[in-house]
This record gives C-alpha cells, sequence and structure tokens, in this order.
C-alpha cells in the first residue's frame, strides 16, 4: 500500500513537472511574439516620401520646349487605400513630400499606391481641361497624369511609379496662304469640344508667337467633322473640320494640324500624330 500511494506521488508530481514546462514555454512563445518581431518598424518615423526623375524627350514629339517637368510647389495626389494625401514639389523638383504622410510599419510591408496630377481630393472620372490655357499655369494643369491603379511598392525597394498622360496634346501650325498672305492679328480658338471647364472651347498656349504655333491639352474625344478650329482674322471667321479620322484624339498621343488661311476658309490636315513619348513622370519611393 505504501509503495502504490509512493508510486501514485510520483506520477502525480511528473505530471505536475509537465505542466509547468507546458505553460513556461507558452508563456515564453507569447512574450516574444511581438517584442521580438525584428519587421516592426517605430510608429511615426519612417515617412513614404518620393523621388521624381523625368525621361528625357524625344524627337518624335514636337513639344514647344521638351518634356513636362515638375515645378516647385506642384502638388500631387498620392492614395493609398482609401486615403488620399496631398504631396509637393520640392524647390529643385526632384523631391515628393507631405507635411502629414504616410508611414511605413513594418520591413517586410507592401502598399498599394495610385498617383495622380493635379492634386484634387478623389481622382477624377471624367477628365476636365482648362477653357484659357493661354495662361500657363492653366495649360501645365489641364496635362492630367496619372499612375496605373494599386501600383504594388515594397519597404525599402527601388520601386516605380509612371505617371502617363490621360489627355491628348494637341499642336496646331497657322499658316498664310497665296490668297492671304499676312495672317498677323489672328486669334485663334479651338471649339465645340467636350470635357473643358465651363464650356466648349479652349484658347491655346501660344508656343512660338513667330511661327503661329499653338498647343492645347484636350480630353479624349472625336471631332472628325465638327468646327474644331476657329481663326477670327480681319473681321472675318474661319473654321477647319477634320476629315474622318483625323479628328479622333486618344489619350497619350500628339496631334500636330497644318492649317492655311484662305478665302474660301481654313485648309489643314492631321501632318503628324503618336505617342506621346519622353515625357511621362517616373516616380521612385525612397525613405528619408
Amino acid at each position: 500500500m505504501i509503495e502504490m500511494k509512493k508510486k501514485s506521488f510520483l506520477q502525480f508530481r511528473y505530471l505536475l513537472y509537465l505542466s509547468a514546462i507546458s505553460l513556461c514555454c507558452y508563456s515564453c512563445g507569447d512574450d516574444f511574439s511581438p517584442e521580438e518581431d525584428s519587421t516592426l518598424l517605430p510608429e511615426g518615423e519612417y515617412p513614404v516620401t518620393f523621388v521624381s526623375r523625368t525621361s528625357d524627350f524625344t524627337v518624335s514629339d514636337p513639344s514647344f520646349d521638351g518634356s513636362f517637368v515638375w515645378s516647385a510647389g506642384d502638388e500631387i495626389a498620392v492614395q493609398i487605400d482609401s486615403e488620399v494625401k496631398k504631396y509637393t514639389v520640392s524647390s529643385d523638383g526632384n523631391a515628393l513630400s507631405a507635411s502629414d504622410p504616410f508611414y511605413w510599419k513594418s520591413s517586410n510591408e507592401t502598399k498599394r499606391v495610385s498617383a495622380w496630377f493635379p492634386y484634387s481630393e478623389t481622382q477624377p472620372v471624367n477628365i476636365q481641361v482648362e477653357s484659357d490655357q493661354k495662361s500657363e499655369d492653366n495649360f501645365r494643369k489641364s496635362d492630367f497624369l496619372a499612375t496605373g491603379v494599386g501600383v504594388r511598392v515594397a519597404f525599402g525597394g527601388d520601386n516605380m511609379l509612371s505617371f502617363s498622360h490621360r489627355v491628348a496634346k494637341v499642336t496646331i501650325k497657322l499658316n498664310p496662304s497665296e490668297q492671304i498672305q499676312n495672317i498677323d492679328g489672328a486669334e485663334i480658338l479651338l471649339v465645340d469640344l467636350e470635357g473643358v471647364n465651363g464650356g466648349t472651347v479652349v484658347s491655346p498656349y501660344v508656343t512660338d508667337e513667330t511661327e503661329k504655333v499653338y498647343t492645347a491639352y484636350l480630353s479624349p474625344q472625336d471631332v472628325s467633322g465638327k468646327e474644331f478650329v476657329q481663326v477670327d482674322l480681319n473681321g472675318k471667321t474661319y473654321y477647319y473640320l477634320p476629315d474622318e479620322g483625323d479628328g479622333l484624339l486618344v489619350s497619350g498621343k500628339y496631334y500636330v494640324y497644318n492649317v492655311s488661311v484662305t478665302k474660301e476658309g481654313l485648309v489643314g490636315k492631321l501632318e503628324q500624330s503618336g505617342a506621346w513619348e519622353g515625357t511621362d513622370q517616373e516616380v521612385s519611393t525612397e525613405l528619408n
């Protein structure tokens, strides 16, 4: 009987010993799991900032002065998940930062980012350009640029956000003719348009006043067969209507029209078109 009690007591002590080990292991595992996670970053100490690089302009694009370049103070919208924050271009035109930036929380974290310019609280579904693009500020703001939706970026990686033009660039070269050789004082408008803030008319940017070259950014649309280019000269109004297909304006493409003023009206043709290359903004995420 004594032996049986002794044996039972030893078995009980053994079970208590095993229970103590199990509790210790569970406790140790619970203590170290969050605190020992080396991927966690201090809250609010690793802002997501950006560095921009602009690719060189290509000879295929007859732009007025070269590529689109960020200017100091330009405001760019950056969206992660459902939250949108304003990032501003620095004085050197390279860095993008925010007074209230997004933060990295973990060194193995990835984020889905969308961005666009000019800044707005939500990304526009229908692009609207400015009516008075003679103003350089309005002209630049009409060039809507955006990244893809939910581009993946990772902490510490060489992540790129490639912006593309979501509008069409239209250049008008106004020429005299044998009938009308002096076109000084001609006023040019682009009319009967969709996607214009406050109306249907755009006053284009004067690219080259001497050569009578004008440029405008327009929302994608088809202006074939419409009174597209209006010229007012010496009290008379003339119109150019693009032929079928020549007026199809696609986002991310440029179009060059040669338009001559004759007594019968405007005679024009689509001289050149193609991909709007060399003007996309490339932005890489980089920690400060």
